[in-house]
């Protein structure tokens, strides 16, 4: 007994002292922390007795038990104990944090929870404090859910969704208030989480014994993915236009509230389980929810009236006009309309796309602006959601990195003066010139080349990326004196550049901590100096000629082996503002000398840090796929830093994956909104370009210094053509003119094919390129024949009557003229209920349809086209198995109500009616009209063969429902616009509805008509088994036509050239292939047509003659053009021979043109333009000298000279001489071939014995005349010539006033006669 008491004592004992140590540790002199110290001056027997003796007996055990050896277990034992005391100590600090942080914040959090309640019921200027605050009471409702998330980690999926979305959303230098209006919900919603501060253990049990973990974890990620989803919403529309916006404000508002509402539900849903886990009750829970609903109502409620008070003026303004002019679609399809709205929106035509891909013309913005009317709202959400959520995944990462960094270099940055450099190397330079804090940049160009002897090798702080220059184990450092060679007056601006990252001046210790922290592992001070100071002007020189030749590449694509259907994208991606930029920028850049890489050591250098930057770049740009939606996604990039250290490494790896995506338009057809997306990740570099030129425009005002001569001393004056407003300058332009530099070649640049290559390499290289680059799906050309019933089957079973597939039309009756919108349908359609759903294919796609249905048989349904929608309200006839009724269009959303109750009541008499009446009355022409009867009976005569007695019962009640709504067309007592807008549909099979009978051949014989029916649709069904000939031939032959004459209709219906309109024949053809063709082969039909519209060249030039825009061959004057080869006089085909006058041009048809098959970019006009008139002037003497020897000819005094058997004038298609034009000579080819003009209209091809390198895709000049070509005047000439008119002006204008002088004093003189006379006979 005694040695187990013993034993018990000594782990009592043991058990107390450790439990000290660990709440504890010993400090100076191993003291014991439980021993109390007496206060000073006081002894300490005068301490009370109950504490006396616990010093003494702590202090004498802990003596007594050092000297004892413990059992191994019983060590093993106060080790674990240990371990759990220390999370229980960590917990309970962590939860004492947060009720702190809260008592100290409450008032700021109770605020942000309360925010939007209050926002709706105040008035505009205080519900702007609420936004403007949001920033501040956001970052301190962040650090309280850090602290909440340390106590229940739990919460950590949700917290850390709103914390990246918030702090991306802050990134962005503007915000839209309505945008923050949802955010602060978010806030509001995460502010509730709070009332977890009152629960200490995550693992507690509720009453019904489920844990808070377990109860909360569910919400937490669903509470997480809707931030996420909201924030990737709010992304999208961030990115868009003010117009754009403004058109779809409706829409874009609805998911804004959408996503208010949906906060509001996950606040009452958390609210709820925490009720029910604090053991409050579920009713009493439910009571409480009750209260929160109705306020969750309001905020529903008042929603739209917060939004109305956060419009702006200009939106309130702009939203009128579009509203007073019939709404966006309206507006947008009319010119003069779009005009005044664009300019009543404060915008340009330029701005109104923020890819910068097009001209900035009526024509691009009508295009963007349709487009983005057409465009599915939350289709356009969930394709952001990929992007958006890897742009959250960097920026976790890069928020993790700037935590740590801080966190490893506060204690540091706490010091005074220069013990605040964080580099050893640095620190030395400053406290040797004795500067104290920030200093100017000549003090510090001085203190640099003063301290350029080799400093000692300094470690590198640990977070420093790992770069390319590792040192091996042994191996010493490398003597790095060869780079004082470079720290000297002529090289320093690149070394003050790089510290001076705000170029003020002024350089602050934390850019000289950001400098030399920024510099690679293993390199010392002085290595990183000689990179800014002479390396860095080599590697934006080699980034350049990169460049230049990948631009070179994609031209040399474009020009040869670009599918056509790509063309037009691929053009306008190249000839846009973002590509214009790019060569702007590069034409800006001083290069580096070519003796710079004769320094084996600075190219060492230049190429590892080249290296790791790319290794870097790369493996961001590969994790955002290449887009770059906004500046904000460009930081997470770059961060904070300076855009021209960046922008070369960029654009390069940009250029080189775009160039990678031409490469794939030479073997997919692409969607056109890849190249649209290319541009727009160009255009964000440049919006980052434009800030930056900003921030240093205002920093020279500031000291009084000339802006552009400045911005050519910064960055080897990168930015000094970007500065000001950006206008195209193709005269100057040298994306085609630049040869690669001496000294800056790259053996491995891959940029074929080549012109020379062979089928065997090209395919190679275009075997290496992958369709995942892309982020859209290829759309190679039409090739399937589609088939409604496979994509939209029916229902296997027909449960009601109303089930499975109908065939009809919608018909609009004008005066008696009954026309057929949007061709024959078929529908298929499902019963559920009440409810009716399913598809129809029309030509123009697959359109969806939803509906009701009553059980007197009334049906209302609609049908949804991408832009609009109609809504159909009818009957249901079982007896003749037919849907009946009238259609009208929808018009908005909120009228959709009243819209389908009115119709359903105006036409339920007429749908009664319907059942009663007989005959046809369908007028139109071989359309197949529904109202004759018998499609349900003709589709049993074709498959079936019924008896014809059964089918002439059928016959006639399909007639009478059909003739009903023909009456009812032209019953007087209808008022209504509906009425004049009949449907039906039957269940004859589309494709018999074709051989439908017409009303009158119906009329003349309803015998013949039927059998007649029955005998065309049954041999159609027979050739199309055994796939005839005649059968495929007629195929082929309608489908020929409906896309030539199509292709000329849409060419007249969009203005576009060249422009041949249908007459009224070719017009009734058309539509009569609308209406017959089969649903499917229509649809097949139209994408062939939009496919082959795509593949036409598009210039985004209107002729100045007949104002059509230019397709196909583009003509412009080069006499009539400006000095910068930006403006001319352009012509279409059609108008060649025409003399239109613009501006300051006057056209003559013996004016100098240029005609192309290709679009020609800003940088081949530089040399085609010289170059033609070359090539005209040679042209001219050679006609000249044949007029000249004809002539000597004609007066027999030719002499037989060497030049009277030059090179004869023939045409090189057709080889008939041409004596002195008009004519075309190519400019491409070497041999300057002549084409005559019937040879040129019919695209004739040239022999290639005489011009073996000739293609219709070389540039030719148009030679009128032998006449010489006047000499274009020089702007000296101009001012003078506009001098002399400025004084005949004058001249006459004397004249005129003379003449009104004598007209006054006459008409003076007349009236004081007329007075006297007056006067006279009062």
């Amino acid at each position: 007994m005694a040695s187990q008491d013993t034993g018990a004592k000594r782990y009592m004992l043991t058990k107390t002292t450790n439990q000290a140590s660990t709440d504890a540790p010993p400090t100076d002199g191993q003291r014991d922390p439980a021993i109390r110290r007496a206060p000073v001056g006081r002894d300490p027997r005068s301490l009370p007795d109950a504490e006396s003796p616990v010093v003494t007996i702590e202090t004498g055990f802990t003596k007594v038990m050092n000297t004892l050896d413990l059992p191994e277990s019983q060590s093993k034992i106060d080790k674990f104990e240990e371990k759990l005391s220390a999370p229980v100590s960590k917990a309970s600090e962590a939860y004492e944090k947060l009720n702190a942080f809260y008592a100290a914040n409450s008032a700021t959090i109770a605020s942000a929870g309360g925010a939007l309640a209050s926002a709706v019921n105040l008035d505009v200027k205080s519900i702007e404090h609420t936004i403007t605050t949001f920033a501040e009471t956001s970052a301190i409702l962040m650090k309280g859910l850090d602290a909440l998330g340390s106590v229940h980690p739990f919460v950590g999926v949700a917290v850390t969704a709103f914390k990246l979305v918030i702090t991306l959303d802050i990134t962005r230098r503007q915000n839209n208030k309505k945008v923050l209006v949802v955010k602060i919900q978010m806030q509001d919603l995460m502010t509730i989480l709070f009332q977890l501060r009152h629960m200490r253990d995550p693992e507690e049990k509720g009453p019904d014994g489920t844990t808070l973990k377990d109860r909360m974890s569910d919400l937490m990620q669903s509470i997480a993915k809707d931030i996420t989803a909201c924030g990737s919403a709010c992304d999208v529309y961030m990115k868009k236009s003010f117009l754009a916006k403004t058109i779809k404000s409706k829409i874009y508002e609805s998911r804004l509230a959408g996503y208010v509402d949906m906060f509001a539900n996950h606040k009452k849903a958390v609210a709820y389980a925490l009720n029910v886990h604090t053991a409050l009750g579920v009713d009493a829970a439910n009571k409480k929810l009750d209260t929160q609903d109705i306020h969750l109502k309001s905020i529903e409620d008042k929603m739209e009236a917060l939004f109305r008070k956060l419009d702006t003026p200009r939106e309130k303004d702009v939203q009128k006009f579009i509203d007073d002019k019939g709404g966006a679609k309206a507006v947008v399809d009319n010119d003069v309309t779009l005009k005044e709205l664009v300019s009543k929106s404060g915008e340009d035509f330029a701005s109104l796309d923020p890819t910068h891909s097009g001209n900035g013309d009526l024509v691009s913005a009508k295009k963007l602006l349709n487009k983005e009317l057409s465009e599915d709202v939350d289709e356009a959400f969930r394709k952001n959601m990929k992007l958006f959520d890897r742009k959250l995944e960097m920026q976790s990462k890069q928020l993790t990195d700037t935590v740590t960094s801080t966190g490893e270099h506060i204690i540091r940055a706490l010091s005074g003066g220069a013990d605040k450099i964080l580099d050893p190397d640095l620190q030395a330079i400053w406290k040797d010139q004795g500067w104290k804090g920030s200093v100017k940049s000549p003090p510090l160009r001085f203190g640099c080349v003063r301290s350029r002897a080799p400093p000692p090798a300094s470690p590198l702080s640990p977070t420093s990326p790992a770069l390319t220059t590792e040192l091996h184990p042994g191996e010493k450092p490398e003597d790095d004196r060869w780079a004082l060679a470079y720290i000297n007056v002529a090289h320093l601006q690149g070394i003050l550049e790089a510290v001076d990252d705000d170029g003020t001046g002024f350089v602050s210790i934390k850019e000289a901590n950001d400098f030399a922290m920024s510099r690679p592992e293993g390199w010392s001070l002085l290595s990183w100096l000689a990179f800014w100071a002479a390396g860095w002007h080599a590697t934006v020189t080699w980034y350049k000629n990169r460049i230049y030749n990948i631009l070179d590449a994609m031209m040399k694509l474009l020009r040869q082996r670009v599918k056509p259907a790509n063309l037009q994208a691929a053009d306008t991606y190249f000839a846009g503002q973002a590509i214009q930029r790019v060569e702007l920028l590069l034409r800006s850049t001083r290069s580096a000398p070519s003796t710079i890489y004769s320094d084996t050591r600075l190219t060492r250098i230049v190429d590892a840090f080249q290296d790791h930057e790319e290794e870097k770049l790369l493996a961001q740009l590969d994790e955002l796929l290449y887009e770059l939606d906004d500046t904000a996604t460009l930081r997470l990039i770059t961060g904070s830093r300076r855009i021209e250290r960046y922008v070369y490494p960029l654009l390069y790896h940009l250029l080189k994956r775009h160039f990678d995506i031409m490469r794939l338009a030479c073997i997919h057809v692409l969607d056109p909104d890849e190249f649209t997306g290319m541009s727009g990740s160009l255009g964000i570099i440049f919006q980052a370009v434009d800030e930056r030129l900003n921030i240093l425009e205002a920093v020279f005002k500031s000291a009084n210094g000339n802006v552009t001569e400045r911005l050519g001393q910064v960055a080897f004056g990168m930015f000094q053509l970007s500065y000001g407003e950006f206008q195209r300058d193709p005269i100057n332009n040298t994306s085609h003119s630049f040869d690669e530099e001496e000294g800056f070649e790259y053996g491995d640049e891959d940029l074929g094919p080549d012109s020379d290559d062979d089928e065997e390499t090209e395919k190679e290289i275009f075997d290496r390129m992958d369709t995942d680059w892309l982020q859209y799906e290829t759309d190679n050309e039409p090739c399937d024949v589609y088939d409604f019933e496979k994509e939209h089957p029916p229902p296997a079973t027909l449960v009601d009557p109303l089930d499975g597939m109908w065939t009809g039309q919608l018909r609009e009756i004008d005066n008696g003229k009954i026309t057929v919108e949007e061709g024959t349908m078929s529908m298929v359609l499902t019963r559920a209920g009440d409810k009716l759903s399913g598809a129809v294919e029309n030509y123009t796609d697959i359109l969806d349809l939803e509906g009701t249905v009553t059980e007197d048989r009334k049906v209302v349904f609609t049908i949804t086209w991408v832009d609009s929608a109609v809504v159909c309200t009818g009957q249901y006839d079982p007896v003749t198995n037919t849907i009946a009724g009238f259609w009208e269009v929808k018009e908005d959303e909120d009228d959709e109500d009243s819209d389908s109750s009115s119709s359903s009541s105006s036409s339920s008499s007429s749908s009664e009616d319907s059942d009663e009446d007989e005959g046809s009355g369908d007028e139109s022409s071989e359309s197949g009209s529904d109202d004759e009867g018998g499609d349900g009976e003709d589709e049993e005569v074709v498959d079936e063969g019924k008896e014809g007695e059964e089918k002439d019962s059928e016959w006639v009640d399909e007639e009478d429902t059909a003739q009903a709504v023909a009456e009812n067309e032209g019953d007087s007592t209808s008022s209504t616009d509906s009425s004049s807008r009949p449907f039906i549909f039957c269940r004859t099979p589309a494709a018999a509805y074709r051989f439908r009978y017409t009303d009158a051949q119906f009329t003349e014989n309803r015998a013949r008509a039927r059998w007649g029916f029955a005998i065309a649709a049954t041999i159609d069904q027979v050739q199309q088994k055994r796939m005839s000939w005649p059968y495929l031939k007629k195929r082929f032959a309608e489908r020929k036509r409906y896309i030539e004459l199509s292709k000329r209709d849409n060419t007249t219906a969009q203005k576009l050239t060249p422009w041949t309109p249908l007459d009224d024949d070719e017009i009734a053809e058309l539509e009569r292939l609308t209406v017959t063709l089969h649903p499917s082969d229509a649809r097949f039909y139209d994408q062939c047509v939009d496919f082959e519209m795509q593949k036409v060249v598009s210039y985004d030039r209107d002729c100045a003659s007949c104002k059509r825009h230019i397709q196909d061959a583009w003509i412009f004057c080069i006499q009539c053009m400006d000095d910068r080869y930006c403006d001319a006089i352009d012509l279409c085909s059609e108008c060649i021979d025409q003399t239109p006058e613009r501006d300051n041009f006057v056209h003559a048809r013996s004016h100098l043109m240029i005609k192309t098959l290709r679009r020609m970019h800003d940088g081949e006009l530089a040399w085609v333009i010289p170059e033609a008139r070359a090539v005209a002037e040679r042209a001219k003497k050679a006609f000249q000298a044949a007029s000249s020897l004809l002539s000597r000819i004609e007066s027999g005094k030719r002499r037989k000279t060497k030049s009277s058997h030059g090179k004869k004038q023939i045409c090189a298609c057709c080889e008939e001489p041409i004596s002195s034009g008009p004519c075309w000579v190519c400019i491409d080819c070497v041999e300057e071939p002549y084409i005559c003009m019937d040879c040129d209209a019919k695209r004739a091809t040239v022999n290639s014995d005489l011009v073996p390198s000739h293609n219709l895709r070389h540039p030719l000049v148009y030679i009128y005349d032998g006449e010489p070509i006047p000499e274009p005047l020089t702007t000296d000439l101009r001012l003078a010539e506009l001098e002399t008119k400025m004084q005949g002006l004058d001249s006459k204008i004397a004249a005129l006033e003379e003449k009104l002088d004598t007209r006054f004093a006459s008409l003076e003189a007349i009236l004081n006669g007329i007075g006297d006379k007056l006067l006279g006979k009062s």
